[in-house]
């Protein structure tokens, strides 16, 4: 996954973007999870990882937040928009250009190559 992003756009600001280590791998049904720096985890690769320059990912009415290949392409997308100040409708799907809204449902999907959680 080296040359990989998580990229996370939250409301109007500015794209947060995390780069795997050049030499990184994820093994098959293996899980990562990257932390930002003001959580207070450890970076114990290679299921932890610590995005050392970002305080917070964000949070906010609209967060979307993509896995991008080395050559740009989507790989995920999740997109969590706020309903009312308790509830949040969730959107999870791939980038799909072939369906009519962009996004393939993908929620049980035994299938799946990746999954933002």
């Amino acid at each position: 996954m080296g040359g990989w992003h998580v990229k996370r756009t939250v409301d109007d600001d500015e794209e947060v973007s995390y780069k795997f280590p050049s030499k990184y791998v994820l093994k098959k049904d293996k899980e990562v999870t990257i932390w930002a720096s003001g959580a207070g985890r450890s970076h114990n690769p290679p299921n932890n990882l610590v995005f050392r320059s970002e305080e917070s990912w964000g949070s906010g009415d609209h967060m979307e937040t993509k896995l991008v290949d080395g050559s740009g392409e989507v790989m995920a997308t999740r997109l969590v928009q706020r309903e009312s100040s308790a509830n949040y409708e969730e959107v999870t799907g791939y980038a799909d250009t072939d369906s009519p809204d962009g996004y393939e449902d993908v929620d049980g999907d035994e299938g799946s190559r990746c999954k933002i959680m």
